[in-house]
Order: C-alpha cells, then sequence, then structure tokens
C-alpha cells in the first residue's frame, strides 16, 4: 500500500467493474469514492437510461464534462464512464488527480457480465464489440493497467493496491509514455487475448517489470530469453523482480549475435522450454536486441501452437522496429529470416535506461532504423536527427525519437498486419539490400549499419531509374547519415564485399517475386513505391558505388 494515500482514477469499458473495484479500493484506502455516472445521473435529476432517452449521447458527454470539471479537490477514488477519457479535456483534468489505472477484460468476459446487468444506455447505440473497437486504442493507451479476466472484484483491489506498492517504492513519479498498436487478437493463447497491445516507453521500466506482468494477468512460468550479454546487465536483477512478483522464472542466454538466429539454437530454446515446464500459461519474455526479439517470438509463437510473448527491446533498433508488429523468424544458410511467423506480443516494455549501456556504434547503428521512419512517413524525423544525437542521459529527447519512429511503424502494421497488402512492404525501404549486405558480409556487417547502407542504395537507384522526385534526397541522406557516423559506402567500415554475392543473396531475399527483384524505393520523403522486376545491372551498378 502507498505510504500515503494518492488520488486514483480507474478507467475501462463498460463491465469491467469500476464501480464496484472502486468502493473497495476507497474503503481500504480510506479516501472517498466518486461514481461519475452516478453524479451525471444526480445532477440530471434522471437514471441513465432515462437520460440517453432525452438527450442522446451528446448531452450525457455534456454533462459528464461539467461532472469532471466539478470535481472536488483532495484525494478520492473516481471510477469513470467507459468513455470519459474519450474527451481531451477530462483526460487533462482526471490526470492531474492521481494514478490512472485502466480495467480491463476480454471481450468475451464483458459481454458476459454486462448480460447478467441491466442493459448499458450507450449499448442501444451500437454493439459491444462496434464500441470497444472504437475505443481501444484510448484503453490500450492507458499507462498502468489491471487485468480482471478470471479475478474476483476484491482480488482486482488488491492487485491494484500492489501495483500502487509498487510504483510508490520505485518512486516512480512519471508515467512511461504509451503508444497503443493496434493488431488483430492472437486466438492461439490460452487466456484469450485483445485486440492490440500497449508500448509502454519509459526510464526504470524493467524493474517494474513483475508488477507490469502481474497486473495484466500475465503469470504462469515464465521464460526469459536473453543473449550472453544483455543477460549479465539485466539477466539477474530482472529474474529477481518477477520472483518478487510472486512469479516462477527462469533464464536461457544464447549466443551474441545473427548467427543465433538459427535452427539449432530454436532447437536449443524448445529443448530448454521444456525442461522449464512451459506450458499454454506460460510467458516468453524476450530481452535482449532484434536477433533475441526474433528468436524468442518465433520460439513463442510455435511452443505448443504459441504461448504469450512479451517483448522488452533493449537497443534502440529493437524498440523503433523490431519489437513492433509481430515479425518474427530465424535465418537459414541460404538467406535472412527464411523462415518466420507473426506473433504479435502481449505487451512492448522499451526501458531507456537500457540505452545507456550499449556500446556507442550499436546505439549509432539503431539510429538507422529511425532515418528509415523519417523517410517512410515522418520527415521531422530527419530535422530532429540533424540538430545531433541527444546524450544518453537526455530520456525526454530520446523517448521523442523512439516513439515518432515506433509510431511510424504502429500505423503501417495497424492497417496491414499480415503484410497482405502493399503499405507494410513500405516498411523494408533500404532492407533487401541490407540483407544482401549481411549475408554477403557473413553477418559481420551490423544490422543497423546494413540498413544504412541500403537506404542510400535504395535512394540512388530510384534516382538512376528515374523515379526521384526529390533531386537533393541521395545528397541529404548521405551528409546526414555521415553526421550521425552512420555509414555510407563500405570503406566507411573497412569492408570490401563481392558484389555479385551481394546481388545473388538480394535475389534470395523473401520479398523476390518470382525470381525477379521487388524493391521498396524512395520518390521523396514521405513518398514511397514499389518496384517489381528491377534489372539486375541497374541493382549491380548503384552496388558498385558502395
Amino acid at each position: 500500500m502507498p505510504s500515503e494515500p494518492l488520488g486514483l482514477v480507474l478507467a475501462g469499458p463498460p463491465g469491467v467493474g469500476k464501480s464496484t473495484v472502486g468502493r473497495l479500493l476507497a474503503a481500504r484506502l480510506g479516501l472517498p469514492f466518486i461514481d461519475l455516472d452516478e453524479r451525471v445521473a444526480a445532477a440530471a435529476g434522471l437514471d441513465l437510461p432515462a437520460l440517453f432517452a432525452r438527450e442522446g449521447e451528446v448531452g450525457f458527454r455534456a454533462r459528464e464534462r461539467a461532472a469532471v470539471a466539478a470535481l472536488e479537490d483532495g484525494a478520492a477514488i473516481v471510477a469513470c464512464g467507459g468513455g470519459t477519457l474519450l474527451d481531451a479535456d477530462n483526460r487533462r483534468l482526471l490526470r492531474g488527480r492521481g494514478r490512472l489505472i485502466g480495467l480491463t477484460a476480454s471481450n468475451e468476459t464483458l459481454a458476459d457480465r454486462l448480460r447478467l446487468a441491466e442493459l448499458r444506455p450507450l449499448l442501444a447505440g451500437g454493439s459491444l464489440a462496434e464500441i470497444l473497437a472504437d475505443r481501444q486504442a484510448m484503453y490500450d493507451g492507458l499507462p498502468w493497467q489491471v487485468d480482471t479476466d478470471g479475478r474476483s472484484p476484491a482480488a482486482v483491489a488488491e492487485e491494484v493496491l500492489g501495483l500502487l506498492a509498487t510504483l510508490d517504492a520505485a518512486g516512480l513519479r512519471t508515467d512511461p509514455q504509451v503508444l497503443p498498436v493496434a493488431a488483430p487478437p492472437d486466438p492461439a493463447e490460452a487466456r484469450g487475448s485483445r485486440p492490440g497491445y500497449a508500448m509502454l516507453v519509459g526510464e526504470g521500466l524493467l524493474d517494474l517489470a513483475g508488477a507490469l506482468l502481474c497486473a495484466r494477468g500475465l503469470g504462469g512460468r515464465i521464460v526469459v530469453v536473453s543473449d550472453r550479454t544483455v543477460a549479465a546487465l539485466y539477466g539477474r536483477s530482472l529474474l529477481r523482480n518477477l520472483a518478487a512478483a510472486g512469479l516462477d522464472a527462469r533464464l536461457v542466454a544464447v549466443k551474441p549475435g545473427e548467427g543465433s538466429k538459427s535452427p539449432a539454437t530454436l532447437g536449443r530454446l524448445y529443448r530448454r522450454f521444456l525442461a522449464a515446464g512451459l506450458d499454454r500459461e506460460g510467458v516468453v519474455l524476450a530481452l535482449g536486441g532484434g536477433v533475441v526479439g526474433d528468436l524468442a517470438g518465433y520460439a513463442a509463437g510455435t511452443w505448443l501452437r504459441g504461448v504469450t510473448l512479451v517483448q522488452a527491446p533493449t537497443s534502440l533498433l529493437a524498440m523503433v522496429d523490431s519489437a513492433i508488429g509481430g515479425k518474427t523468424g530465424i535465418n537459414l544458410p541460404a538467406g535472412k529470416n527464411l523462415v518466420g511467423a507473426f506473433k504479435q506480443p502481449a505487451l512492448v516494455v522499451a526501458d531507456l535506461s537500457c540505452l545507456a549501456t550499449l556500446p556507442r556504434e550499436i546505439l549509432t547503428a539503431g539510429l538507422a532504423e529511425v532515418v528509415k521512419a523519417g523517410i517512410i512517413a515522418d520527415a521531422g524525423l530527419l530535422d530532429l536527427l540533424a540538430a545531433g544525437i541527444p546524450p544518453v542521459g537526455d530520456v525526454g529527447a530520446w523517448a521523442q525519437l523512439v516513439l515518432r519512429a515506433a509510431r511510424v511503424k504502429a500505423r503501417i502494421v495497424a492497417r496491414d498486419p499480415g503484410e497482405r497488402g502493399q503499405r507494410r512492404i513500405h516498411l523494408n525501404l533500404g532492407h533487401t539490400f541490407a540483407h544482401g549486405l549481411e549475408q554477403a558480409s557473413g553477418f559481420r556487417l551490423a544490422h543497423g549499419q546494413a540498413v544504412a547502407l541500403g537506404l542510400v542504395a535504395a535512394a540512388r537507384l530510384a534516382e538512376r531509374l528515374g523515379l526521384l522526385q526529390d533531386a537533393g534526397l541521395p545528397d541529404r541522406l548521405i551528409r546526414l547519415q555521415r553526421a550521425l557516423g552512420l555509414p555510407t559506402c563500405l570503406r566507411d567500415i573497412g569492408l570490401s564485399l563481392d558484389k555479385a554475392a551481394i546481388l545473388a543473396a538480394m535475389g534470395r531475399d523473401k520479398k523476390a517475386s518470382q525470381g525477379r527483384l521487388r524493391l521498396v524505393l524512395p520518390r521523396g520523403l514521405e513518398a514511397l513505391t514499389v518496384v517489381d522486376g528491377v534489372p539486375a545491372d541497374d541493382v549491380a551498378a548503384v552496388l558498385a558505388l558502395l
């Protein structure tokens, strides 16, 4: 329990139990309880069904805004209506009252609870599924969440109190920023997943991992998959944190580097899962960079036909790209990521504190994915980068870079979660070149460095094919990457690669179509095109410039 009572606001969908849990919390904490729906009804002199019948939702929302604005000062437990936080002024005022905690439940649970209660007035205007779909991003945007599925109101109240105690003990006064990521529900998860998930971005979040997982109902046996370098930094403290939250966790550390994304390493993971007793209620927690996220994600998606996955990216590249969107996979000798599957995480925890332990070259290499995001859909990111790399301790500046770059990917994968349309392929900008370079180098070339080279090559190829509408883009890109310390040619990193080997590896890329190269090329900033059947001679001419 917190050392002193703090105000608390409970939010969430209809039927999740905000009022019931709120009353229990108020009694435990000795604080007043305020039910906003009851305040609105009392002010109108009508019950809610009659109020909706007379004034409709527009009238109800106006009265709700007035009720929020009129809340008296002082700590209290406030239960919001299901749609209260859709209003920006309501969000601002309620955030100022203390911790904002979202209660969650599966759609099936909510439907069952609402069938047992009197019909909520707003449901007369649409189905529960439609209302939840409209509001899902708002619910996913709440930084602290407590799952109510399979829990009594008393158990939920205890979970909330435990979460508050953890936050209080950690001295965390600034909530993490949240990026909601839309995604289809995962039918393989035994507990029944909800559509979408949250990416938390902030400082010190790994120290809250146990509380975050418990609050979301992610229990059972946990296997943390990491590489030996990251495990040495964070593995023991993370296991202690999970154990303190009552979670049974084991750590599996693989060899660092792209070579671990292999069938052999995958097989070793499966054997460790079996030895750990990882069942359908369990969780795989990927702690590390892109290699660990891809490998552990694919293992989670295929073990017992799918167990819950949590991504805890520790590199900049993983935070802005690979931890989001559900792409997982391993490599084969013939090419990178040739075996894979979509496995959406239940949660992404991006602890910006981890950036301070990255070697400078690894942190810099991750900026290539930020540059890519800027070219695809946020040119302002390039202006931020042109101003210089922020100091590692400037959490606010790094949070802005991570969130803006991740938001570009989140918006694209929301429209095309399974890569069936043309939008998601835009995220492959520079990557067919990059995968060819990595393969030809025997993976001596880091992925971020390869992406940086691939972006330059893609811009030059667009120029060569007469597709470029922004004539200055290649030179601007080269100047920016040099200023950031990213390579623009192989000489920058002391490598000399066989161009024919690069071209051959590009031909085996999974984006190739019927043996023809299929490349994403820029026409300019925030303007891309997909070109099928790019002549090999033109690609070879561009590779010669690297």
